[in-house]
């Protein structure tokens, strides 16, 4: 949960930065410097967070190996 914490911060500096109210994103080419691809970080990151705290506390379905 913090990296997707992390993430989703990162997407609100870069949408801040777009808008003039910040300074500079920090990464200023590439794909990481887009919104986008931190908003969906942090939505990957926050499921897969979940998922594995559901299946940590014995509420997913394992399969036999």
């Amino acid at each position: 949960m913090p990296a997707a914490l992390l993430a989703f911060t990162m997407a609100v500096w870069r949408i801040a930065a777009d808008l003039h109210w910040t300074g500079d994103f920090f990464i200023s080419s590439g794909i990481l410097s887009h919104w986008q691809v931190w908003l969906v970080a942090a939505a990957v990151l926050l499921l897969g967070a979940s998922l594995l705290n559901h299946w940590g506390h014995g509420g997913g379905d394992t399969a036999p190996l």
